[in-house]
């Protein structure tokens, strides 16, 4: 399913892949106050503040997240633009789009030498099902010539105990799942907090050696 929404400009952006439309124009998603609330875009040194959050959640109904890029310090709301089977995809104001599987990115576009996609279903489902194990784990990288790059790893997937969740509107006592991967680069740890219903409510997971790091954080599922 995919959603336009004409009061918030930023659900513009992306090509719909979906039979099915859904328009949602609710007369409480004002532009302007939508706008304000969404703003920062990742900029370098940007946070994003608990007005801005509680504002975003109380002018849409939408499923809304946050979103870090540790490297620029930057930090951003992004809302559910579409709905594809088992694939979300949030954007940002500043026309940035991050696809998540379960809580778990597997693309972005719009942030430089973007993550095109994955082949991660071993390792999705190991972490939703807070298991221990191994997973095959395949990033496509696009880099500074415009050439899509693909990374094999595997991943050795644990448990790490428990750790409280208090975000928007989310509240849970989470698993922590780690990912140390290894693989076609230096080694990387991915981490994961997932709720009772097996949803990553929080991921940081490693996305190139341009951005490093990005953090996912559930708002509203």
């Amino acid at each position: 399913m995919r959603y336009a929404i004409a009061a918030l400009t930023v659900c513009a952006v992306l090509a719909g892949c979906g039979n099915e439309t859904k328009i949602i124009n609710p007369a409480f998603l004002i532009r302007d106050v939508a706008k304000q609330a969404m703003s920062g875009g990742n900029k370098d040194g940007f946070a994003v503040s608990k007005a801005q959050i509680d504002t975003g959640l109380n002018f849409t109904p939408l499923p809304l997240a946050m979103v870090t890029i540790e490297k620029r310090k930057g930090q951003a709301l992004m809302l559910e633009v579409e709905q594809n089977g088992p694939y979300r995809t949030y954007a940002t104001a500043d026309r940035q789009s991050f696809t998540l599987r379960g809580g778990i990115l597997t693309a972005t576009r719009g942030i430089g030498d973007d993550l095109m996609s994955t082949d991660n279903a071993g390792l999705v489902q190991l972490v939703q099902a807070r298991r221990d194990g191994t997973a095959p784990y395949i990033l496509r990288l696009l880099d500074g010539e415009n050439i899509t790059r693909t990374l094999n790893f595997t991943c050795e997937v644990f448990s790490e105990g428990s750790e409280s969740y208090a975000l928007g509107q989310i509240s849970a006592n989470a698993t922590k799942m780690i990912a140390n991967c290894t693989g076609d680069m230096k080694p990387f740890t991915d981490t994961f907090l997932v709720d009772g219903s097996g949803h990553v409510i929080e991921a940081r997971q490693w996305v190139g050696e341009t951005t490093e790091y990005i953090t996912v954080q559930a708002l509203r599922k």
